[in-house]
């Protein structure tokens, strides 16, 4: 294993000393960089799903979406699409990507652009928030430093809805708008412009105000104004409020950035339940929430930051750290139940970090190598923390973990997901059950089902092997819990399933267990029929490769269509070639098998490759398939064929002159005569055996002179021709008749 220098920082009567030092490889092995990749432009805001890593990579005329293995860090493609700095989001068998002018439709198969979307007078968020009930995704935009939210149906680019209807001042800002349950939540600050600073609530659906808090004054005393960054709001489930943060007042005497608040804001009804001033520092980045805590990051331009931990219950600080490599603490952290993961930023030797999330204390570091620190959000699955900087993507091996998805900084844009990240124990006395849904919203259709884990955690979160209590589930709302309620753990983990009724609204898993405390996990039932929905085409291949096929000749395969999206699936199939068919040649169902056959009586070449594409153009989206068949066979002429006339011709582009053997048969199996393109040598010498080879015009030929092994002529019937070269093995038959 390749040894890196490891920062520890080690605490001894109160004064802190950096040291640097070697460490062993049993050592290195609970944290370990495990990839690291380079693309082109920086690296930011990644997504896990189904064991891949997607991330934007801002790059000037070779900007794109990347996508690589989670486990190994091999690429797996590209997508070159522009400018792309916002996290992505995928439905169905697509990926949308943003460019600050387009929302990119990327098909997940070929990497290819296959629709644009044009938003005008875009605003760049890090996250473009896509909503499954009504099939809208929300962006900021804004004109001469006056914005405003609007909401887009992707399945046809249609604007449902503006707030406000007009570009205002105070709406010109760069936070990501975050939808909750039935409405969509963003910040506005004025921005260099006139106005207020709000946080709004705004109907997901229509989008109606449903209520607004004003923050800080929109001018300072000194006659500065508020402004937002990068800090977007996150929702915390658990006490069902939001935690929002200004980026900082400029000064307008002194021209310095400096002082701003963080807030706790109620979902219900925007009350703010506490908001702390911050002096002389900044938030640019996202906060993070888990377990009680705050975590922020404080900004200083050219200088050292710092990261404080809140306790959400009143706002008061528990621990502040200092940026330990001189950095200016930019950057969003992701969090698990032991730890901090982040980049440091602003220093001249970037850093990747893990802090003590209990006492701020420097845990691990690692030299990324140059300036390269970044405000990349991190994201976790499976005891692995993805982060970036600036032009590089990195994995860190943190521990064990479940195999769960991650939007764009985690579960609400928290900086935790739920499994993501375990510790094991065996010795420790269990105190609690923690629960949590994967996947955490569902249709309300009464179809659809999710799983519900319960894990037997210690005081310090570690999950205890050794206890296997029975734990009870109940529900409160709409749904059912499938099977038997009452499940015993194994190794400290026990699962059920979960199925949707056709109610939406919340449904709240509860799980008991003798002497534990219990454990919740909130399901949303989302509507189905509020909204025209898009149908999504997969297809089962993008190639067909029929191989080889002998002249008059037919091969037939079949493949899927499928809409993986919503409502019902149409469309026609076509084929631009005289040897191909397809059947049906039109659909209207969500699952289609559909049949190619290539005939090669109507193709009637000789030897090469021929290709053809069928084309699938749906309402859910225009796919192609590629087929190539390979004409090289072994055929004969005339057939039938009489002996009395002249020579049987075995022809085709499968004979290789000096290489090809033909063995022919009666229909019992009786071995007539075998026939070689080649001269071999006898006892009596070299003489040509039985056959005459010829090349003319690229035409390779083996004839027969209708006679068997001791010459006599071969009665009338039907026989069959055996032949092997390099090309390929076959079998054929002929007919011979009398004259």
């Amino acid at each position: 294993m390749k040894t890196k220098n490891i920062f520890i920082l080690i605490t001894t009567f109160s004064v802190m000393f950096l040291y640097e030092i070697y460490i062993s490889a049993q050592q290195q092995q609970q944290f370990e960089v495990i990839w690291e990749i380079n693309l082109p432009g920086w690296k930011q805001m990644p997504i896990i799903k189904n064991n891949k890593v997607y991330f934007a990579c801002p790059e000037e005329g070779i900007g794109g979406l990347g996508i690589v293995d989670l486990y190994t860090g091999q690429v797996l493609g590209y997508a070159q699409v522009g400018m792309t700095a916002t996290a992505p989001f995928i439905v169905g068998n697509y990926i949308y990507t943003y460019d600050r002018d387009n929302m990119h439709e990327v098909d997940l198969n070929t990497l290819q652009v296959v629709r644009n979307i044009i938003i005008e007078n875009s605003c760049y968020t890090e996250n473009i928030p896509y909503d499954e009930e009504t099939g809208y995704f929300f962006v900021r935009q804004a004109v001469d430093y006056k914005g405003r939210l609007t909401a887009y149906r992707l399945s046809d680019a249609q604007i449902m809805w503006s707030f406000p209807q007009n570009y205002e001042g105070g709406f010109d800002n760069h936070q990501a708008p975050i939808v909750v349950g039935d409405s969509v939540f963003f910040q506005a600050t004025n921005a260099y412009w006139q106005g207020k600073s709000v946080f709004y609530r705004i109907n997901k659906r229509t989008g109606q105000l449903i209520w607004e808090t004003e923050l800080g004054p929109a001018v300072n005393a000194n006659g500065g104004m508020n402004r937002g960054g990068y800090n977007n709001p996150i929702y915390d489930e658990d006490h069902d409020v939001f935690y929002v943060s200004e980026s900082w007042n400029k000064d307008s005497t002194t021209g310095l950035k400096g002082n701003c608040r963080f807030y706790s804001i109620r979902r219900d009804n925007g009350q703010i339940l506490w908001y702390v001033d911050v002096s002389s520092r900044n938030i640019e980045s996202t906060l993070t929430y888990y377990d009680n805590v705050l975590y922020v990051p404080l900004h200083v331009d050219g200088g050292v930051g710092s990261y404080r931990a809140v306790d959400v219950s009143s706002g008061t600080t528990i621990w502040e750290q200092t940026g330990f490599f001189n950095e200016d603490c930019w950057s969003a952290t992701a969090v698990c139940d032991r730890y901090l993961y982040r980049t440091a930023h602003g220093d001249q030797s970037s850093k990747l970090i893990i802090q003590d999330k209990k006492t701020g204390d420097l845990v691990w570091a690692y030299d990324a190598g140059g300036d390269r620190g970044c405000c990349c959000n991190p994201v976790q699955s499976d005891g692995i923390v993805v982060l970036g900087s600036t032009d590089t993507l990195f994995a860190i091996k943190v521990g064990d973990g479940d195999n769960v998805d991650s939007d764009w900084h985690g579960y609400y844009h928290t900086g935790y997901n739920p499994g993501a990240i375990i510790w094991y124990s065996s010795v420790t006395t269990p105190v609690k059950l923690s629960l949590y849904a994967s996947p955490k919203k569902i249709f309300a259709d009464g179809v659809s089902v999710t799983t519900i884990t319960a894990r037997v955690f210690d005081a310090n979160n570690n999950l205890v092997l050794n206890s296997n209590p029975y734990i009870y589930f109940s529900i409160t709302g709409a749904g059912e819990l499938l099977g038997s309620t009452t499940v015993q753990a194994v190794n400290g983990i026990a699962k059920i399933v979960f199925k949707s009724s056709t109610t939406y609204g919340t449904a709240v898993i509860t799980a008991t267990a003798s002497g534990l405390q219990q454990g919740t996990a909130n399901i949303v039932l989302m509507s189905t029929g509020s909204y025209n929905p898009r149908p999504i085409i997969s297809v089962s291949t993008r190639m067909i490769d029929f191989n080889k096929l002998g002249l008059k000749q037919t091969i037939s395969t079949t493949f899927n269509i499928t809409n993986v999206g919503q409502s019902t699936l149409y469309g026609t199939i076509t084929d631009n070639a005289d040897w191909l068919t397809v059947d049906p040649t039109t659909f209207s169902s969500n699952t289609v098998t559909v049949r190619v056959t290539a005939d090669n009586n109507i193709l009637n070449k000789g030897e090469g490759q021929y290709s053809g594409i069928i084309t699938i153009d749906s309402n859910g989206g225009l796919v192609t398939i590629d087929v190539v068949l390979t004409a090289t066979c072994i055929l004969t002429a005339p057939n039938p064929y009489t002996p009395e006339k002249g020579l049987l011709t075995f022809f085709g582009s499968g004979i290789v002159p000096g290489k090809t053997t033909i063995k022919i048969y009666t229909l019992s199996g009786e071995l007539v005569k075998t026939l070689y393109s080649s001269i071999i040598p006898v006892q009596t010498g070299i003489q040509e055996i039985n056959s005459q080879f010829r090349e003319n015009n690229k035409l390779t030929e083996i004839t027969w002179d209708g006679k068997n092994e001791v010459g006599d002529v071969v009665v009338s019937g039907i026989y069959l021709y055996v032949y092997e070269s390099p090309k390929e093995k076959g079998i054929g038959k002929f007919t011979v008749i009398d004259r």
